[in-house]
């Protein structure tokens, strides 16, 4: 993939601009496919067979245009590939004649197989990045969402929360392979998976909305908790693995570390979430996922502040401990580091 993406060279700025571009692209090239159907007469026979076909139509050249050498047949590669599956997706939804939010929840499952056949087929890092993203926020919803319905209370949590931690430490062995050897590849599971995890913390948050779109579920309520769990049990899990086959005088900073956003996650998934990745951001010293990490604490905070069920005198309070925590937390690093540690960064 390397020999064709010429995307992953670009500054981020430039690839979330083609990203938006792609997208818009992507619904004109749909919009196009609806009216061709409509002038032809063929629009009222439209089901999920025929949309599954028109899909893969749309889903062939696409291929085809991500190989080519310039950025720009690959931009034209990349909205088709987002048009197709954004078709794949609709298809699988026109399948069956039931309504009910059971059958709606296996069809998003059923979708799961689509999208990793087409992120295979696809080689852009930024479709891939998308479609893992997708992937990772359907999968854990999905999960939460079953489990919920039909298992007790503590083993719905406890499966959703093995997921999670198993994603959580995914990415974390992908960090610490992408500071080993910077021009390793991998970039879409890199930045995928805490996009896809960031989205489910925001979802999270408003669980109304999830069970007005995929149906009630106790999963739904317990969306917070099953996500809290999950990056607290990956993060601290993966800190001590890290620390026992590394050099032992880094578990003074990585410990604490991890134990610290290991509980902030537990009382705020989203907030813990976002204090991990500034971490990741200053390990590998990345100015993009620094300044993502930033614009995502500052957005979940006001979303999770504002809905947050506790007085405003808590909320303040709540404020100034995480505030004096990660002061201190800071200032042990630097006293760490001034007395010879060589595993700070």
């Amino acid at each position: 993939m390397a020999n064709f993406d010429h995307s992953a060279r670009l500054p981020w700025y430039l690839r979330l601009a083609l990203t938006l571009g792609g997208w818009l692209a992507a619904m004109i090239i749909l919009l196009l496919l609806v009216l061709v159907l409509y002038v032809v007469g063929l629009i009222g026979s439209l089901d999920g067979a025929s949309l599954t076909f028109y899909s893969a139509l749309l889903a062939v050249p696409a291929a085809l245009w991500l190989r080519k050498p310039t950025i720009g047949q690959q931009q034209i590669g990349l909205a088709w590939a987002i048009a197709a599956t954004c078709g794949f997706y609709l298809a699988i939804m026109s399948f069956g004649d039931g309504d009910s939010n059971f059958r709606m929840m296996l069809k998003v499952l059923c979708f799961l197989p689509v999208l990793a056949v087409m992120t295979w087929a696809m080689p852009s890092t930024l479709y891939r990045l998308m479609a893992v993203c997708g992937g990772v926020f359907l999968l854990v919803q999905s999960l939460g969402y079953f489990s919920g319905r039909y298992l007790p209370p503590m083993l719905a949590i406890g499966l959703t929360a093995l997921l999670v931690a198993l994603l959580l430490a995914g990415w974390l062995q992908q960090v610490i392979r992408s500071a080993a050897r910077p021009s390793a590849g991998g970039n879409a599971w890199r930045y995928g998976i805490p996009a896809g995890l960031m989205a489910l913390c925001l979802a999270a948050i408003h669980r109304g909305l999830l069970n007005d779109i995929f149906g009630p579920s106790a999963g739904h309520a317990m969306l917070a908790t099953m996500l809290g769990l999950g990056i607290a049990v990956g993060l601290v899990g993966s800190a001590l693995a890290y620390t026992r086959r590394t050099a032992a005088d880094a578990m003074p900073v990585y410990l604490p570390a991890a134990l610290f956003c290991g509980v902030t996650a537990l009382f705020s998934p989203g907030l813990g979430l976002g204090l991990l990745l500034l971490l990741t951001a200053r390990y590998l010293g990345s100015r993009a996922l620094l300044a993502t990490a930033g614009a995502y604490l500052l957005l979940y905070l006001a979303d999770w502040y504002y809905f947050l069920g506790i007085t405003l005198l808590h909320k303040a309070l709540l404020l100034m401990v995480s505030g004096s925590a990660l002061l201190l937390l800071a200032l042990w690093v630097k006293q760490w580091q001034t007395q010879g540690g060589d595993h700070a960064d």
